[in-house]
């Protein structure tokens, strides 16, 4: 009898057992066939929104003065290329500088006064993401960046040894060509759908392009001057907010 009982205990054990088995087994080959996948394997490519604008101006306060627009392609896992097209408009104050000047004249901005100034900018970086599995990933990266800005007319003075004349631009440029690096955090809120907060450093070197109206003093030679070379310049306080669409 207790043989027989024994039989009958192994005997619902053993499908029991196999049962176990069978699911333990189904169970692995759908973790494997699900394995884990990184955000830029899925959707290698993204379209990117961001608010461009300075960490603060003279009042501490955040001033956004544009907008960017990015196309990012991830290479692998960890690396990335992205292109950047900047469209902006703000107030700028300028300081009393001299651009140029010799012995008989000076070009300086016309100081305490506010321009506008409006321009575009194109930039590409190169992008590492440390942990490309996380829903909070970091990233850095740098590239070269273009810049072009028009001002208002009359953003100009000319200064003479014995006085100063007010001068009118017919048109006055900014161009800048230099380096933009980026230090950022992307949350992925869903596969195809991330925030950015950015942080980015421009170095750039800016000339100044002037046409400057006809006046009757081509004697002090300030009509000759069209390029002026205002050297390098750092910018460290871009910050940027946007999100991410990937595809």
């Amino acid at each position: 009898m207790k043989n027989l009982n024994r039989s009958k205990i192994i005997g619902m054990l053993i499908p029991v057992m196999v049962l176990v088995l069978l699911c333990q087994e189904s169970s692995a080959v759908h973790f494997r066939s699900k394995k884990v996948r990184s955000y830029a394997q899925n959707n290698p490519w993204a379209f990117q929104i961001a608010l461009d604008g300075q960490a603060n101006d003279d009042n501490d306060n955040n001033k956004y003065e544009g907008i960017r627009f990015s196309l990012l392609r991830h290479n692998t896992e960890n690396t990335a290329v992205r292109f950047n097209l900047g469209l902006y408009g703000h107030d700028e104050y300028y300081n009393d500088y001299d651009l140029i000047g010799n012995e008989n004249f000076s070009i300086k901005f016309d100081n305490g006064r506010k321009f506008k100034f409006t321009g575009v900018n194109i930039s590409a970086q190169y992008l590492y993401y440390p942990s490309p599995n996380r829903k909070l990933q970091l990233f850095w990266g740098a590239g070269p960046r273009l810049s072009v800005n028009e001002t208002d007319p009359d953003v100009v003075y000319v200064y003479y040894y014995n006085g100063y004349d007010a001068v009118g631009c017919d048109q006055s440029t900014k161009l800048g060509l230099g380096a933009e690096a980026s230090l950022g955090a992307e949350w992925f809120l869903s596969r195809n759908f991330s925030i950015i907060g950015e942080w980015g450093v421009i170095l750039q070197n800016e000339w100044y392009v002037f046409e400057f109206d006809n006046y009757d003093s081509y004697y002090y030679g300030y009509n000759d001057v069209e390029t002026i070379n205002d050297g390098l310049h750092l910018d460290a306080s871009r910050v940027k907010l946007g999100v991410s669409f990937y595809f």
